[in-house]
């Protein structure tokens, strides 16, 4: 059970694995929304797998973003109240979860895995990971079984011991693999000292070149361009 904003999310395994969310009135009542069931299909017509005992499960501040952990599978569900449908939005294999939690802005989405690390997510539009620490870095990692994120967005982990993470946040866009448009550089002001000197001191850029590439090598479905 995980709840934000006025929505409440249950993740049952009785019988049929089941994804429920409910709506919270002034009155702190509850009514069931929207559901779905693990083999059914969401409104986009995607099959829904929702089997495994060892369920996980978050809701983002707004309660319109929920993220639930079973059978191996992370997977990031969006809810619309309006028709009340739920729909997935992007799912990754990972082995092997003892706990996960949002921080407190819901930018960033924490995994432990029970094999001693500890993962960050980036919720900007599809879920993608960002990085890891193990317990090659951290010994009391080992076992990690519980996370809590502090006020002050440190991340504190019971594992073998316990281990106080400082996990400064997300500034920079984060690029995904089939995901929108990324803004690297909203800001960007570039000159040069010779060509600035040209046309009588009023610069000339003509033929001038900026090469734009990202770390590990080019790709030919890479595109980069200018926004207005």
């Amino acid at each position: 059970l995980a709840s934000g904003g006025d929505s409440v999310a249950v993740a049952t395994a009785y019988q049929a694995d089941t994804l429920i969310v409910y709506q919270r009135d002034s009155n702190g009542e509850l009514t069931p929304v929207a559901y779905l069931r693990d083999g059914q299909l969401d409104s986009q017509g995607n099959r829904i797998s929702l089997e495994g005992d060892n369920k996980q499960l978050q809701v983002a501040p707004d309660g319109r973003t929920l993220y639930l952990y079973s059978g191996d599978l992370l997977q990031q569900f969006s809810f619309d109240p309006a028709n009340a449908s739920l729909t997935r939005v992007s799912s990754q294999q990972v082995a092997g979860v003892s706990d996960m939690v949002l921080g407190a802005d819901g930018n960033v989405l924490y995994v432990s895995l029970a094999s001693g690390s500890v993962s960050r997510y980036s919720t900007h539009g599809a879920l993608a990971w960002v990085d890891s620490i193990n317990r090659t870095q951290a010994s009391a990692l080992s076992n990690a079984s519980a996370l809590q994120v502090g006020a002050d967005g440190s991340v504190l982990v019971i594992g073998q011991g316990l281990a106080l993470l400082d996990a400064p946040g997300l500034k920079n866009p984060v690029y995904q693999a089939d995901g929108p448009a990324v803004v690297l550089l909203p800001n960007l002001q570039l000159s040069d000292a010779e060509l600035d000197a040209l046309n009588a001191g009023a610069g000339n850029y003509k033929d001038a070149t900026l090469v734009v590439e990202r770390v590990g090598g080019s790709s030919a479905q890479d595109h980069f361009g200018f926004k207005d």
